[in-house]
């Protein structure tokens, strides 16, 4: 099931054409498939013109593009990705992604400590 991500991510701006985020956790405690805590993998989606702010959390993460582009920064390293990129996000590090005028499919994971309860802004 599509929802927002984190809980709280719906406090997000509403992008043009609705809501600004959802996942599909396809793997992992909350997934379809149920997996190990220490893993979770599914779809993230953003709608176009959107911030996601600047957020932390204790798993390790990552995104493959699908497609569109975004520009990622985790922590003092900003770069443009598009479909076929790859970006890794070291537990507790600063990251945020902004879209452009176009949505942003991806493919996420997160691993090691999986509880939203260390996820902040």
């Amino acid at each position: 099931m599509w929802g927002p991500r984190p809980p709280s991510a719906s406090s997000l701006p509403i992008a043009p054409g609705g809501g600004a985020a959802a996942a599909a956790e396809l793997l992992g405690p909350d997934g379809s498939i149920t997996g190990p805590d220490s893993e979770r993998f599914g779809l993230f989606f953003l709608n176009p013109g959107v911030t996601y702010p600047d957020h932390w959390h204790d798993a390790d993460e990552f995104y493959f593009v699908l497609a569109g582009s975004a520009v990622w920064t985790v922590g003092d390293e900003t770069t443009r990705s598009s479909a076929g990129s790859y970006i890794r996000t070291p537990s507790q590090a600063v990251h945020r992604i902004i879209t452009d005028d176009e949505p942003v499919l991806t493919v996420w994971g997160w691993s090691g400590d999986t509880s939203f309860d260390s996820y902040g802004y």
